[in-house]
Order: structure tokens, then sequence, then C-alpha cells
């Protein structure tokens, strides 16, 4: 019999002295083999054409790879199947051309967008961990305004050798990080800006200190319930660290602290262990005094 011209992954019919045909499925699988009519004639199609079944499941599959739910990719494998009847290399070429579903396409477009601002903030010399933790908070900040984002990116600066940031820095971009992370915490949007500004008032504009800061801030219902006796005992020791006495106001805390944190923060005492550990020493009568204390509760 004379070999006719069918749509790709078709083949010649057989007579049936002929080994049993095999019907093409999708690349990569295994033929399935299609019984063989055992009379004279040629082989009949069966009621359910198993090529078409092999094509829905594999366009099925494609469509879910590219983001669509299963049953929205069930039904565009059915509509491609139906207008391109058995050219099945027209099915392979539409479902291919088919773009991703938008959810899929935002979510590639962000793992690019991580991919590039962990090379910009890797080469401004920021430490990995920190530089992962930013990129993430400030992508979920960002949602689908990645034009922000990338503008945060190129705007953060150089800490090579430094990581002292400018103030524009610090209150156009690191500020509403710092404010968001607070009110997860708990706290009132007002208030949450009046504990982010505080640090930054009393930082030394270093980037990774003021997120630190951030997030050792303990969650507002989280407050310690301290003894009364216990509680005077801690606002003296805080209060005798920084060089105050028991008339002095949450102003006066501020300011000492920020005098000695600028004398003694380890960026200007590299080395020095006894000024790094006094460093740590104000730092927790500070946030005891800010956080803890009763002296300072309208």
């Amino acid at each position: 019999m004379r070999a006719t011209t069918r749509p790709l992954h078709s083949r010649r019919i057989t007579k049936s002295s002929e080994r049993p045909r095999q019907v093409p499925g999708l690349r990569g699988n295994q033929p399935q083999q299609q019984p063989v009519n055992n009379s004279s004639k040629v082989d009949q199609p069966v009621a359910k054409d198993p090529l078409r079944g092999q094509w829905f499941d594999w366009s099925a599959k494609q469509f879910q790879g590219k983001g669509y739910a299963p049953h929205v990719a069930k039904t565009m494998a059915d509509t491609v199947l139906s207008r391109c009847g058995s050219d099945y290399r027209a099915v392979e070429v539409m479902v291919n051309s088919t773009p991703l579903s938008p959810q899929a396409a935002f979510r590639q477009e962000q793992q690019k967008n991580y991919q590039w601002a962990m090379g910009q903030f890797t080469a401004k010399g920021y430490d990995p961990d920190h530089a992962r933790q930013a990129i993430t908070d400030a992508l979920s900040m960002a949602g689908t305004n990645l034009t922000d984002f990338q503008r945060w990116v190129v705007a953060a600066p150089d800490v090579r050798g430094s990581a002292v940031a400018s103030p524009e820095y610090i209150k156009n971009e690191l500020r509403p990080w710092m404010i968001q992370e607070i009110e997860k915490k708990g706290f009132a949007p007002a208030e949450a800006q009046a504990v982010a500004d505080n640090l930054i008032e009393l930082s030394t504009g270093n980037v990774d200190e003021l997120r630190q800061s951030v997030q050792e801030i303990r969650p507002k219902d989280a407050r310690p319930q301290v003894p009364a006796n216990e509680m005077e005992q801690r606002n003296e020791e805080a209060l005798e660290t920084l060089g105050l006495t028991k008339d002095a106001s949450l102003n006066d805390v501020k300011k000492a602290y920020r005098k000695l944190a600028l004398k003694h923060h380890p960026d200007k005492n590299s080395g020095n262990v006894e000024s790094n550990q006094f460093f740590k020493k104000i730092s927790e009568a500070h946030r005891h005094l800010t956080e803890d204390s009763n002296l300072f509760k309208n």
C-alpha cells in the first residue's frame, strides 16, 4: 500500500501480516501499542482516539506548568485540540506559544528581580544574610510595583569599607521598612513611627545596626511583668549606666545614650573589647528605660 501524507505523529496503516503498529505518544514517553485488527481490513479508528487523549493530557500538564489551575488547564487543552483537530503539530506549537499565567509571570519576574538585587547588594559589600532578608522584605512591600523596588536597590549605598548610609537613604528607603516591621510587633502606626524615628536619631547611620535594632524590638504584648521592687532596681542601674539621676527625663536618656553610643560604637572601636562590652551595656540600659521601664509611662 502506498504511504499517504499524515499529520505529525501519525504513521502509515499496516496490513494485518505486519507487526502490531505503535501509536507515538508525547515526546519522551514510550509509545503505546494499539490492538491490531485481525481481519483483512485495515485498522479502524476507535470511538475515543487514544492519541488525542495523550495530547490532551500533555497539553493540560504543560498549561499547569505555566501556572494555570488544573481545571483551567484542562479547559484550555480541550479548546486547543478542538481548534487543531488531528493536526498535533499545530497543537504543540499553540501550547508552547501560550504565555505564562499572570500569577506565574509575576512570580518569575520577582525571582529575576531577586537574583538581580542579590548581585547588586553583593557588589556593594553587603553581608549575604542581611541582603537576602532586606531584599525579601522589600519585594514583599513593593508588591506589583517592581519599579520602586528596582529604584530602592539602585539607591542602596555602597558599604564596602563602611556600612554608614546617607540620611536621604535612611529617611526615604529604610524608614518605611522599619515602621512596617515595628507595626507587625503590635505597635500602632503613630507609635511605630515614633520608635523608628528614635532609633534613627540615636544611630550612627549604620544600616545593619538599624535593621538589627528593629529586629530586636519585642512585640508590644510581650513586655515583661516585673515586680515593683525589681523594676525600681533596674531603673536605678540603667540610669547609673547612662550617668543619669532619678530626676532625668526621657529626653535626657536619649541624649545621654546618643553621646555614649557615638563614643563607644564598635565601628569606631574595632578590637577594643572593653569599649564594645560597654556599648552593649548602655544599649541594654537605653532599651530598658525606653521600652520596659515605668518611669516615663503616661
